[in-house]
C-alpha cells in the first residue's frame, strides 16, 4: 500500500518590519503606517531585480503551502497592487479577538541581506503590529481585490466552502440496522442505564460523511476536517470509559530551546500569528509517547485557538510500559509507539489507558543550532477505562475506536484536499486499519509476555 509523503506546510519565520504610527489618515497609501523601513524599502524596490517573494495563506485555521513566486512579472504585480493601495477608514486597534480564524494572507519580500519584509492581510484587512495588544490595529484597505487578483499567486482555496462538521451526538440504546444519528448540532439524552462494562454492545453511529462502532448509549464529539478530523466518545453514566482519535494534532515544537526563540521572536515584534508557535508545547520528537505527558497544554492551546476542538486533559499521566510500533507512515514519523499507562478518568477514578502516536518527521529550519520548524502528532488514539475494568474492555474499545470509516465522497474531497494543499492521506481507511493491526499485534505480544 502506497501511502503519500506528508510534506510540510507550516510557516517558516517572518521578521515583520512593521509598527504601528500613532494616526492614520484615511486615502494614504498603506506603506506609510507600516514604519519607516517599510516605507524607505518601497523607496529603494529594484523592479529589473525584484526581491524573491513568498505568499503564505491560512484558511479555516489551517495552514496552505507556501508559494514561492519565481516570476519577476508576478512580484513587480504584487508591489504594484500594494503600491496602489489606500486605507480606506477607521482603524480597529488592539486588542483584536475573532470568532473564527480568520482568511489570512501573507506577502513576504526577502532581501538581498537577509532582511525582510512582509504584508499581512487578515480578512482583506491589512494587520500592523501585535494584535493581541493595543500595540497593533487592522486597517481597512482600497484595492485589496486587485492585489488578491494577481495572476501568478493561487488565493483560490480562500473560496472554499468550510464544511460545517462539528457536532456532539448520541449513540441510540438499539440497533435499528441503519445506524444512528445524521449529524449536525445536536445532543440527546443517553438511552440506556449505565452498561455493564465486560458486555459493551457496539453498534453503527452514522454521522453522515463517517461511521464509527460505539457502545450503545455512548456520547461523540467531532472536531476538524479531512486530515484534522477527530472525535472523542465517552460514556455519559461514567465518564472514567473514553476513547479517542485524532488525525493530527498541531503544531508541536522539538524543543524547550525552539519555545523560547519563537517567545522571543514575539517579545521583539514579529509578525502575530506566529503566537501560536510560541503557545505550542515541547515534545521529544524521538519518543511519541512524550505527546501524551502535553494533553492538557495541547487542551489549553485548543481552547485559546480553536475553542470548538477538544482534547481530554490526561490527568496524572504515567507510563507503565512504552511497545514500539510500526504504522504505514513508519517512513515520514521520527517515533511511533503504542503506550500504556495510568491516569485519572475524567470522573476521577484511577485508570488505565492504551494509546498511539506517530510523530511527524519535518523539515528542519534552524536560527543558530536550534530547529524552529514545528512538528505533529499523527493518528494519536486512546483507550481508556477504570483500572478494575480495563483487560475486559480494552479490546472491544480499541476496536470502536479504530473502525472509523468516511464515505466514498468524503474521501474524494479528502483526496482532493491532500492533492491541493500536500498533507498525507490520513482519511484512508485502509490505513486507518493497517495501524489497527500494528497496534493489536504489539499490544496482543505485550498481554501474551
Amino acid at each position: 500500500m502506497k501511502i503519500k509523503k506528508i510534506t510540510a506546510s507550516i510557516l517558516v519565520v517572518i521578521v515583520l518590519f512593521a509598527t504601528l504610527l500613532a494616526g492614520c489618515n484615511v486615502n494614504t497609501v498603506i506603506f506609510n503606517v507600516c514604519g519607516e523601513p517599510v516605507k524607505a524599502w518601497a523607496k529603494s524596490y529594484d523592479r529589473s531585480s525584484p526581491d524573491t517573494l513568498t505568499v503564505y495563506i491560512e484558511h479555516d485555521g489551517a495552514t496552505e503551502e507556501p508559494q514561492v513566486i519565481t516570476s519577476a512579472k508576478t512580484t513587480n504585480e504584487v508591489f504594484d497592487a500594494l503600491a496602489s493601495m489606500r486605507i480606506s477608514g477607521t482603524p480597529k486597534r488592539g486588542p483584536v479577538n475573532f470568532d473564527v480564524a480568520p482568511d489570512t494572507v501573507i506577502y513576504h519580500f526577502r532581501l538581498d541581506d537577509g532582511s525582510a519584509v512582509s504584508f499581512t492581510f487578515m480578512n482583506k484587512m491589512l494587520a500592523v503590529g501585535d494584535l493581541k495588544n493595543d500595540k497593533g490595529a487592522l486597517y481597512p484597505c482600497s484595492g485589496t481585490e486587485a492585489l488578491f487578483g494577481v495572476g501568478g499567486v493561487d488565493l483560490s482555496v480562500l473560496d472554499k466552502p468550510v464544511p460545517n462538521d462539528k457536532f456532539i451526538g448520541t449513540v441510540p440504546a438499539k440497533d435499528n440496522g441503519e445506524g444512528g444519528g445524521e449529524g449536525g448540532q445536536n445532543e440527546t439524552e443517553p438511552q440506556v442505564t449505565q452498561p455493564q462494562p465486560a458486555a459493551l454492545n457496539l453498534v453503527k453511529y452514522d454521522g453522515g460523511y463517517f461511521s464509527v462502532m460505539l457502545p450503545e448509549g455512548w456520547r461523540i464529539q467531532t472536531m476538524g476536517q479531512y486530515t484534522t478530523f477527530g472525535f472523542r466518545a465517552w460514556d455519559p453514566n461514567n465518564r472514567n470509559f473514553e476513547i479517542f482519535y485524532y488525525g493530527n494534532l498541531s503544531p508541536l515544537l522539538k524543543s524547550h530551546d525552539a519555545k523560547a526563540n519563537w517567545a522571543n521572536y514575539i517579545n521583539q515584534g514579529g509578525y502575530p500569528n506566529a503566537r501560536l508557535y510560541a503557545d505550542a508545547p515541547a515534545i521529544d520528537i524521538y519518543d511519541a509517547g512524550s505527546v501524551f505527558y502535553e494533553f492538557h497544554a495541547l487542551g489549553e492551546l485548543a481552547e485559546k485557538y480553536v475553542p470548538d476542538f477538544s482534547i481530554p486533559r490526561l490527568q496524572n499521566f504515567m507510563t507503565i510500559d512504552t511497545l514500539p510500533l510500526q504504522t504505514p507512515y513508519a517512513s515520514v514519523c521520527t517515533s511511533e509507539a503504542l503506550v500504556f499507562a495510568g491516569l485519572q478518568g475524567q470522573d476521577g477514578a484511577a485508570c488505565h489507558g492504551k494509546f498511539t502516536a506517530s510523530i511527524w518527521s519535518t523539515q528542519g529550519y534552524y536560527i543558530g543550532n536550534v530547529d524552529m520548524m514545528p512538528t505533529a502528532a499523527l493518528n494519536v488514539t486512546g483507550v481508556i477505562a477504570p483500572q478494575t475494568d480495563f483487560l475486559a474492555v480494552e479490546g472491544i474499545l480499541t476496536q470502536a475506536v479504530f473502525s472509523l470509516a468516511f464515505t466514498v465522497e468524503y474521501a474524494q474531497q479528502a483526496s482532493k484536499h491532500i492533492r491541493d494543499t500536500g498533507e498525507a492521506a490520513l482519511a484512508d481507511n485502509a490505513a486507518k486499519q493497517a495501524i489497527y493491526d500494528a497496534a493489536q499485534d504489539a499490544w496482543d505480544a505485550y498481554i501474551r509476555d
